[in-house]
């Protein structure tokens, strides 16, 4: 039987049974396309938030990095804890107060003795307060972090920057910066394109392991620092988030128990986690009200639609196959697909919502590709600037040190012994700053010349590389007594100075970084389909698994360099090396038990 008299004999014993499944049909593909559409959003904004963020605090541990790498300040500080004189401190106040201003961003910097007093600060009133037990002060002796908490009586929510203070390798007291949050206030309680249930969650863990609101959200003005979510609700996006994930939830329920649409996010340097969410019921809410009103609109239509149920079936079933063709075609991504006809009726008041949504479909993504376009631009931009800063800053230090350096090594060879003691240390104390900072900015050049003045690629005989890279290496091999072997390594398309630097930085580190016996080091390569893997093993210390994100992080030492040698930028170049060439590195280790690193180049026809 022909679709005209079967949908005749259907409206004229269940009239209201062809617009029900019209109307679950609309609402099956629409609730689909809303959902990805505002999923996509979510998933954008989340990406645009978490890079905004990290941005923010990356910038800020900088600033810290600057303020306590001083060497004037630490050396006045060591200075003062060994004899408290009020000079002393006044100069650590001067440099101080220097440093807050030359960053706008500073609102107060104190200095901690390792008891967790105050002995300097931009605010005098704050001299001689005790903050041993806070977790800023704690957390700030084990190295640089960004916390945003309440200080000073809880009167002011802040982003609280703290770092060890060390002289001679030694920690001799902690900085502690009020760096300001309206920046990451302002990001996170914008709602733009978010609807009115829409909200941004910053979150980290607390001593319990739950999830504690690091700023105001949407429908709580004061959750920041009061609100937890229990570690054990599973449901929670923020939970997620912190665990880890980072992903799109259709399935999730926020801190007010409502169902919501989210995209989460983890922010690896400060451990905390972001969520972008929305109220389900919001963003169902259109075809929700469709849906009621094709219900209401068939009630009223069943008295008369007996007859006139020919002519329906007749004029219907075309804009139906058109709509239905059209919304699964746009719900599969074809987005300039259109209801054609213009009728006044139900179906044509169908046919343009599909139009309509599949033109706001198309706005979005046009917005979001824009604004995607923007915010790479302007990383490029910072990238080459920073580069470009690297270099030029390397150059114009490296006179002046190699000046400094020279003059107090002639004042030490000179002088030595014919002035007090006191005098041949800072001699000698400054000699070494001036060697060490003259290594910290060549490895800085070295780093900043690895996107800029690598070669061009080109087949590569890497068996070739790890010769000359051991040859690099002949005196520190010698000296250790090391073993290094090796498997057949295979020719791959790079840059052929930068993988010897590669597999030098990797094998010295093995040297360097040995048990006390003569270290066994193995290089091997597996070919893969799409890759090579490299992989350099060796029987050392071994690596605590808690290092492994910091590990690749310039200057990020684990070790003093009293116990062992180097600037903490060498697994930094490899890493950027190897991303130039489009592979990864990471590495697998138990302490105690040695350490294998590894490193891909990605296959392109030349090898």
């Amino acid at each position: 039987m022909k679709i005209t008299p079967k949908l005749t004999l259907v409206f004229v014993s269940l009239s209201l049974v062809p617009l029900a499944l019209t109307s679950t049909l609309f609402g099956v593909v629409s609730t689909g396309t809303l959902t990805a559409q505002s999923l996509a959003q979510l998933d954008s904004v989340a990406s645009v938030q978490k890079s905004r963020l990290e941005q923010i605090t990356s910038q800020n541990l900088e600033r810290l990095t600057l303020v306590t790498s001083r060497t004037q300040l630490r050396l006045t500080l060591e200075n003062y804890t060994r004899d408290p004189k009020p000079e002393y401190q006044a100069k650590v106040n001067q440099i101080l107060l220097d440093a807050k201003a030359s960053v706008s961003s500073f609102r107060e910097l104190h200095v901690l003795t390792l008891n967790g007093t105050i002995v300097a600060s931009t605010n005098s009133t704050r001299i001689g307060a005790n903050y041993s037990g806070d977790a800023v002060f704690v957390r700030g002796q084990l190295g640089n972090t960004a916390d945003i908490l309440y200080f000073d009586e809880r009167s002011q929510l802040s982003l609280y920057l703290s770092g060890p203070l060390t002289f001679n390798n030694t920690l001799v007291g902690v900085m502690i910066i009020d760096s300001g949050v309206d920046t990451i206030l302002s990001l996170v309680t914008e709602y733009t394109g978010l609807g009115l249930t829409g909200e941004t969650q910053l979150a980290e863990r607390d001593s319990n392991g739950d999830a504690r609101f690091l700023t105001p959200t949407r429908f709580d003005p004061y959750a920041a620092l009061n609100r937890t979510v229990p570690k054990a609700d599973s449901n929670s996006p923020i939970i997620e988030a912190l665990s880890g994930k980072e992903q799109i939830d259709t399935d999730a329920i926020d801190y007010r128990g409502q169902r919501v649409l989210a995209a989460t996010r983890y922010l690896n340097e400060t451990d905390w986690g972001l969520v972008v969410k929305i109220d389900e019921a919001e963003a169902f809410a259109p075809v929700a009200q469709l849906r009621n009103w094709l219900i209401v609109a068939g009630l009223l239509a069943s008295v008369a639609i007996a007859g006139v149920s020919i002519y329906e079936a007749r004029t219907i079933t075309k804009p139906i196959r058109a709509v239905t063709d059209a919304a699964n075609r746009i719900s599969q991504g074809e987005l300039s697909r259109r209801v054609e006809g213009s009728s006044n009726d139900e179906i044509g008041t169908l046919g343009r919502a599909v139009n309509q949504m599949a033109q706001g479909l198309i706005d979005s993504n046009a917005e979001l590709e824009r604004k995607v376009a923007e915010r790479t631009s302007e990383l490029s931009r910072s990238n080459a600037e920073l580069e470009q800063f690297a270099y030029v800053a390397s150059h114009d230090l490296q006179e002046p040190l190699r000046m400094v350096a020279s003059y107090t090594q002639l004042l030490a060879k000179r002088y030595k012994g014919r002035l007090d003691a006191d005098a041949d240390e800072f001699i000698s104390y400054a000699s070494d700053g001036a060697i060490r900072m003259q290594t910290m900015i060549n490895d800085l050049l070295s780093y900043s010349r690895v996107g800029t003045k690598g070669k061009d690629f080109a087949p590569t005989d890497t068996q070739v590389g790890l010769e000359r890279a051991l040859q690099n290496l002949q005196a520190a091999i010698q000296e250790s007594g090391a073993v290094v072997t090796h498997n057949e390594l295979p020719a791959v398309v790079g840059d052929d100075s930068q993988l010897v630097q590669v597999f030098q930085n990797l094998i010295g580190n093995a040297i360097k970084f040995r048990k006390g016996a003569a270290p066994h080091i193995h290089v091997s390569a597996e070919r893969k389909a799409d890759e090579c893997i490299f992989s350099v093993r060796d029987d050392g210390i071994g690596i605590d698994p808690k290092h492994r994100d910091r590990l690749f992080v310039m200057f990020r030492r684990l070790h003093g360099s009293g116990e062992y040698p180097g600037t903490g930028i060498g697994l930094a170049i490899c890493r950027k090396i190897v991303e130039r060439h489009g592979g990864r590195i990471w590495f697998d280790s138990e302490p105690g038990k040695g350490s294998a690193f590894h490193f891909t180049i990605p296959s392109r026809g030349g090898g």
